[in-house]
C-alpha cells in the first residue's frame, strides 16, 4: 500500500515539475512566438524511451530545491548536480574554499523497496535526509574533497534544511531510478 503511494506521490510530483517546466519555456518563447500549451508542452517532450533525458529533466527539481536550501545547513554552499551519459550522479557542493564531489551511477542504486529511506531528524540540530543503498556488488558513492578521495559508501545519503525539502526530492529520485531500471 505505502509502495503504491509512494509511487503515485512520485507521479503527480514528475507530472508537476513537467508542468512548471513547460510553462517557463513558453514564457521564455512569448517573445519569438506564440505557444500555445500543448505546443509548449511538446517543445519540451522527452521521449519515453529516451530514459537520460527524462533523468535529467528529472534533476533540474532537484537542483531548484538545493538552489533555495543554499547556506541554511552548516557545511552546504552553492551545490550543483548533474549526470553524464553514463547515468553517473555528479553532486558538487561548494562551500567556502573547498569543494566536495560526491559521485554514483545511478544504475547502482537500489530500486526496490528498502533502498531508498528517510533519516528523521529526531534531535535539535538535525537535519532530516534521505538514503539510497547501493546494490550488493555494485561499485559505491565516491565522496572526496579538493580532488581528494575522502572515502566510499554503500549508501548516498541526501541531507537538506527542512522535511519539505526531502519530501520534494524522495519521490523524484524514485521516479529516476525506476526509469532507469525500466528499460535502460
Amino acid at each position: 500500500m505505502n509502495k503504491q503511494i509512494f509511487v503515485v506521490l512520485a507521479f503527480s510530483l514528475f507530472v508537476f515539475a513537467c508542468k512548471n517546466e513547460a510553462a517557463d519555456k513558453a514564457a521564455e518563447n512569448q517573445g519569438s512566438e506564440e505557444l500555445t500549451g500543448t505546443a509548449a508542452l511538446a517543445a519540451r517532450a522527452v521521449e519515453e524511451s529516451d530514459y537520460l533525458g527524462r533523468v535529467r529533466m528529472s534533476l533540474t527539481k532537484i537542483q531548484e530545491v538545493y538552489t533555495q536550501a543554499e547556506g541554511k545547513m552548516p557545511g552546504m554552499g552553492k551545490v550543483t548536480l548533474s549526470i553524464d551519459d553514463n547515468y553517473n550522479l555528479i553532486i558538487e557542493n561548494k562551500n567556502g574554499g573547498d569543494i566536495v564531489r560526491t559521485e554514483v551511477n545511478l544504475k547502482n542504486l537500489n530500486p526496490e523497496d528498502g533502498g531508498m529511506m528517510l533519516i528523521p531528524d529526531t534531535k535539535p540540530g538535525e537535519f532530516p535526509g534521505l538514503r539510497m543503498i547501493v546494490l550488493e556488488g555494485k561499485p559505491g558513492v565516491s565522496i572526496s574533497k579538493n580532488g581528494k578521495l575522502e572515502k566510499e559508501d554503500r549508501f548516498l545519503d541526501i541531507y537538506m534544511p527542512s522535511r519539505p525539502d526531502i519530501e520534494a526530492i524522495a519521490p523524484v529520485f524514485s521516479s529516476m531510478l525506476n526509469a532507469i531500471n525500466s528499460g535502460s
